[in-house]
């Protein structure tokens, strides 16, 4: 079945999945601009917040109202970080989700904090909030069921006997059901919020706020949404294992170097290497998750449209129509 990229008739996994890069391919220039201001934002907040956490070690202590500053550089630099990041993200969020539903964007500096920006926040604000109670209504729950747990198997004077054997079920049951309670709940919160979330990019393709919004458009595919989302999730979670093995590796080649001298050339590098590949991992994971949750918001515009019997809102400008793209 065919679908255009910014009319797409179905929610597609795998469409889904690679949106975020086919957004490069039909808009290239918007995409790029917005590539590159994301990564030069976010080196003048690192480098700019760094240099005031890296000050304080940069001397030797003196006097106590020395002391007072380098903390005081610390602390600001290192609060200052996260408050400048969450603003970025925040911003960035936005811009690409303009982006990747057909928004028209501005091609120099593609950020603003207006009522795009103010949307979001509140469909985020509310998604939050729903996952921060139903993860701790599920923690109660695991708090419950663990107490019952123990009194099945020591409080019962038949299980008694049974209650330190390692291959008894009621052992294995109470190993087990941590796990179990703790894997049903990241599904059921990642469900929540892949569809909460889709409000987001579709209150910026509508132009009006429904914080609900995302939930209800989703209701026909959210099988489909939770599935390419948590693919994202799980490969994401390989790829990251794999780097903690290699850097492991890294780290303990330049240990032995630190000992005696500064590290060699290649240890270093392998070092950074890793660092610098664990960045893009998380970088593009969230991409590809933005990709998703645009998509169905996508996918929703179009079929209210459908349900309606009129056309969807043109595309920007800067982005030719494509022919049908092959799913």
């Amino acid at each position: 079945m065919a679908q255009s990229f910014y009319e797409p008739e179905r929610f597609s996994v795998r469409s889904s999945v690679v949106r975020w890069f086919r957004c490069f391919k039909y808009r290239p220039v918007a995409s790029w601009t917005q590539l590159v201001c994301d990564w030069v934002l976010l080196g003048v907040i690192a480098v700019g917040c760094g240099m005031l956490v890296v000050a304080p070690f940069t001397e030797e202590l003196g006097s106590d109202t020395e002391q007072t500053l380098n903390v005081g550089l610390f602390m600001l630099g290192y609060l200052g970080f996260v408050l400048l990041f969450m603003v970025y993200i925040w911003v960035v969020d936005a811009a690409w989700n303009r982006l990747l539903t057909g928004r028209p964007m501005k091609l120099a500096i593609p950020y603003r904090i207006g009522a795009d920006e103010w949307r979001s926040l509140a469909v985020y604000g509310v998604s939050h909030a729903i996952i921060l109670c139903v993860s701790m209504g599920f923690y109660l729950v695991f708090a419950i069921a663990t107490m019952i747990a123990l009194l099945a198997v020591n409080g019962e004077e038949a299980l008694g006997a049974t209650a330190g054997d390692p291959m008894s079920p009621q052992f294995w049951m109470l190993q087990l059901l941590p796990f179990v309670i703790l894997l049903f709940l990241m599904i059921i919160t990642n469900y929540i919020g892949f569809r909460l979330n889709a409000g987001a990019p579709l209150a910026i393709k509508r132009q009006k706020l429904d914080v609900l919004g995302g939930w209800n458009a989703t209701k026909p595919f959210a099988g489909r949404l939770l599935v390419a989302g948590v693919s994202i999730i799980v490969l994401t979670y390989a790829l990251i294992i794999a780097l903690q093995l290699g850097f492991v590796g890294a780290v303990t080649s330049v240990v032995p170097d630190l000992a005696h001298d500064a590290p060699s050339m290649p240890s270093a590098l392998s070092l950074a290497g890793f660092l610098g590949f664990g960045l893009l991992i998380y970088y593009t994971t969230f991409q590809m998750l933005r990709g998703v949750v645009a998509e169905a918001a996508m996918v929703a515009t179009a079929r209210e449209a459908a349900s309606q019997d009129k056309p969807t809102p043109p595309a920007s400008s800067d982005a030719p129509h494509p022919a049908p793209e092959a799913v």
